[in-house]
């Protein structure tokens, strides 16, 4: 271990660091690795002399055999015989499931439980660096509730956290080690997380808040550095684990934990596509077995101490975050477009929850094949006992089948089904007899296609103009699809208001609707962050062809926006590798991201060109700018524009429109005609 200061090496020494290489056998997974679905659980479990433990609920070892990989699996402290016990009760899970690989929780890189010592800094010395991230006056930074960010520039953070990855697998016998918090980028989201406090960095102790360039690099860097150090101790069988990680650790890693990217799709507007690419990538390390874990959560949020709640109030968390069977559908099939592992739990804030589901025990074996897209926007799996489906659109779409099958979900049996939006279903075959399911089904459907006039259903409305042109409100009152004749042409209409350099968005709330003669569709609502409220009023017209969007809003309190952005998102899928037209000007649409996804500005009006089918015209109210938002890991091309912005005087309005149109093509002129 090579500490270049005295000071340092003693303040390392205080946290216990010993370093233990004693060299054991790692149990390799079989070739072909467990059947799908392959499920994971995340901080769950802890073995014991009774068999597991959970939370402080005891668990039989064919509950927790029920999953194939174990993340941050506890184990009896205090004595050498814990790990014996440890070792014993891992032995006897192996024998149930000899697919399933238990993973010590070794570190986060980012933060630690020990706090700092107040002697160390009333006697740090001007200059000096100490382990614990500082600010510019000299106080420690908070992390996760009851952690201290570290200092990855400090001499020998690198090396003694790599150093509490060894012993686990070496001597006490986990098949590997799982590190918290690897992506590539200073961890901001960390500091001061529960309470919020303004906060300085000043990692080099030069008295100076830090540059976030300056950070970004020596903590990728750090965590690069790590997860190098770490694989050399732990050797080439070993599994090494992350949660995130950037693609300098890809070669070290035997997968990576993506936690909440299904929720990122749900909650965030990530792209389904782009967590699929990089979830397939992380799939492919070259350290085998791959461990890579797709994770999703419930969305509903506990306090950042949960098990400060009462035994009720925990109970009811609990109970509506089991109850959200869609979710986990979706973040289920999703997982098997790939080979990872899926799990499914409350809450980042609350992890492991021992919930099984029917689709768990799907018997698919193993994939014929690779994943594929439908025309529709859906995307299908086989395996060797079934077909796996996700529908990751905004609108419900039709499954027809060549034999009959079963729903794993509903037990409906047919060769027809409905995969609802943002859901997925397991099919397996069956010989019938048909039957309905138990789930009820999604009654009205909401599909692109179909007669004028405008469906409901569950807070979703689709407006359609009966000639092929129809759009879809989500419960938060957003266009979230514009369609032309069964295709998807644009992804999203949406205002999207911030308050803070986080980009967190105001929230929905009291929205209604009513629909007016012709069919025009008025929403109203508030949008809200924390006391800041803007009352808004739109007013959506579909028919021939035509989308006008009127929004008219009003601030019922005072306001601080740092951004209040309007934007028409479409598709890379269909118009990468085309030119949007902007008056006199053409812009090339990149099929890959943009290096710079700044493509252009000053645009008021842009065609889309849908080759022999037409065009789209898109007509705002003022100039905007054109970015490619999958740099920024969105869905696609953002043409946006910013209506206001700064300080907001309560009772202020302000107004603007938005005109989408359809341009059919012009019918070929025969030959010889005039």
């Amino acid at each position: 271990m090579n500490l270049q200061t005295t000071e340092s090496a003693k303040l390392l020494s205080c946290w216990g660091l010993v370093l233990l290489i004693v060299s054991t056998a790692i149990g390799a997974e079989p070739a072909k690795g467990p059947s799908f679905p392959r499920i994971a659980n995340v901080y769950g479990t802890a073995l014991t002399a009774d068999g597991g433990r959970f939370h402080g609920e005891d668990r039989t070892l064919v509950e927790v055999a029920n999953y194939d990989l174990l993340i941050g699996v506890g184990r009896p402290r205090g004595s050498a015989k814990g790990d014996e016990v440890f070792r014993e009760q891992l032995a006897k899970l192996k024998k149930i499931n000899p697919h399933l690989m238990a993973l010590h929780f070794a570190c986060s890189a980012p933060y630690t439980h020990i706090a700092p010592q107040e002697k160390a800094l009333a006697s740090r010395q001007p200059g000096q660096i100490l382990p614990w991230l500082l600010q510019t006056d000299g106080k420690p930074i908070a992390g996760w509730p009851g952690t201290y960010m570290l200092n990855m520039a400090a001499p020998g953070v690198v090396e003694w956290l790599a150093h509490q990855t060894a012993p686990a697998v070496h001597q006490i016998g986990y098949d590997g080690v799982f590190i918290d918090c690897m992506g590539p980028h200073f961890d901001s989201w960390a500091c001061e997380i529960a309470t919020g406090k303004p906060y300085t960095v000043d990692c080099d102790a030069d008295g100076k808040d830090d540059d976030p360039e300056k950070l970004k690099k020596i903590w990728t860097d750090a965590k690069t550095a790590l997860a190098r150090r770490t694989r050399e101790l732990l050797g080439s069988k070993a599994i090494f684990m992350a949660n995130q990680a950037g693609p300098s650790t890809y070669d070290q890693l035997n997968g990576i934990y993506l936690e909440d990217y299904i929720d990122a799709i749900l909650d965030r507007g990530m792209s389904w596509e782009t967590v699929l690419d990089k979830y397939l990538h992380w799939a492919k390390t070259p350290q085998r077995p791959n461990v890579t874990v797709l994770g999703c959560g419930s969305a509903v949020e506990p306090p950042f101490e949960p098990f400060k709640l009462s035994p009720e109030e925990r109970a009811k968390f609990l109970k509506r975050g089991k109850l959200r069977h869609g979710r986990m559908r979706f973040g289920l099939a999703t997982t098997l477009m790939g080979d990872g592992y899926y799990s499914f739990d409350l809450h980042t804030r609350w992890r492991g929850q021992y919930w099984w589901y029917p689709e768990f025990d799907a018997p698919l074996g193993y994939p014929t094949g690779p994943c594929e897209r439908n025309l529709d926007g859906t995307w299908r799996r086989q395996f060797d006992g079934g077909l796996v489906v996700v529908n990751p659109t905004d609108w419900d779409a039709s499954v027809e089948l060549d034999q009959l099958h079963r729903d794993v979900s509903s037990d409906q049996v047919d060769r027809r089904f409905v995969v609802p939006r943002m859901d997925g279903r397991i099919y397996v075959p069956n010989d019938g007899p048909i039957r309905p399911g138990t789930l009820p089904p999604a009654e009205p459907a909401l599909t692109m296609t179909g007669p004028a006039g405008i469906v409901e259903r569950d807070g979703n409305l689709v407006l359609r103009d009966g000639q092929g042109m129809a759009i879809l409100i989500g419960r938060s009152g957003l266009i979230e699809s514009l369609c032309w004749d069964g295709q998807e042409l644009i992804d999203s209409i949406a205002p999207v208001i911030v308050t803070d350099d986080k980009w967190r968005n105001f929230d929905t709330a009291d929205l209604e609707h009513q629909v007016g003669p012709d069919d025009i569709l008025t929403l109203t609502g508030n949008r809200i962050y924390g006391q800041q409220v803007i009352e808004f009023t739109q007013t959506l017209r579909l028919a021939g062809g035509r989308l006008e969007s009127e929004y008219r809003w009003r601030a019922k309190t005072p306001l601080q926006l740092r951004a209040f952005r309007q934007s028409v998102r479409f598709l890379p899928r269909l118009f990468g590798g085309t030119r949007l037209r902007a008056g006199e000007n053409e812009v090339l649409l990149p099929k890959k991201v943009a290096e710079d996804p700044n493509l252009a500005n000053g645009i008021t009006s842009a065609i889309l060109s849908i080759g022999d089918r037409g065009s789209v015209t898109i007509r705002l109210p003022q100039s905007g700018h054109l970015v490619d938002d999958r740099y920024y890991n969105g869905p696609g091309y953002l043409l946006a524009f910013y209506p206001i912005a700064g300080e907001i005087a309560e009772a202020r309005e302000w107004s603007y429109r938005i005109e989408i149109n359809r341009n059919d093509a012009e019918p070929a002129t025969p030959a010889g005609g005039q």
